[in-house]
């Protein structure tokens, strides 16, 4: 059995908030409550993406992780918004790393089951994809823009340091002026 808070949830969360009843019951019968503590992994890079998730409390940051530099922050969801698209696209792989940042409440939807149902009701895929779409296109433009600061600022750092850059130039002025060849 759905524990009631999950059905409330479905009701008033903005991206099932106006689905036809039909619609929502089918959203219910998909999910299940998920809560989850600060740091940990809500989804990883890679891995299966079996699950959609409607949060309605926490904050989740979204980006990679790699052991050596740690966590890339592309982006913050927050309450009453999505995480996870790539259950929708083949190869159903997630593209990025999730991680809780608070304490996180959410409704996690099962994918293939969800999948399932928009195959065969086309109102139902229909009113998904119109809701998931726009706010994919969003975190793809926020990631590009911030990549592109990131790539910006490192240009920068690499120029400041490198052998033509005037950290460089004033290391060459400091040795010549110490009497040590540039």
């Amino acid at each position: 059995m759905v524990e009631p808070v999950v059905a409330r949830v479905i009701q008033a969360h903005p991206f099932t908030r106006g689905l036809h009843a039909d619609d929502q019951e089918i959203f219910v019968q998909c999910a299940k409550r998920l809560q989850l503590p600060p740091g940990d992994y809500i989804l990883r890079r890679g891995e299966a993406a079996d699950a959609f998730f409607l949060l309605w409390a926490g904050e989740v940051d979204l980006g990679i992780a790699s052991p050596a530099e740690g966590f890339l922050r592309l982006d913050t969801i927050g309450p009453w918004e999505i995480l996870g698209w790539s259950w929708i696209v083949e190869p159903f792989r997630w593209n990025f790393d999730a991680l809780a940042m608070t304490q996180i409440d959410a409704v996690a939807l099962d994918a293939r089951s969800l999948l399932a149902e928009m195959q065969t009701n086309p109102r139902l895929r229909l009113e998904v994809l119109e809701r998931l779409l726009p706010v994919t296109a969003e975190r793809v433009r926020s990631s590009r823009e911030k990549l592109f600061s990131l790539e910006t600022r490192l240009r920068r750092h690499d120029d400041l340091v490198s052998s033509r850059g005037p950290l460089a130039a004033a290391a060459r002025r400091r040795k010549s002026r110490d009497g040590k060849p540039a």
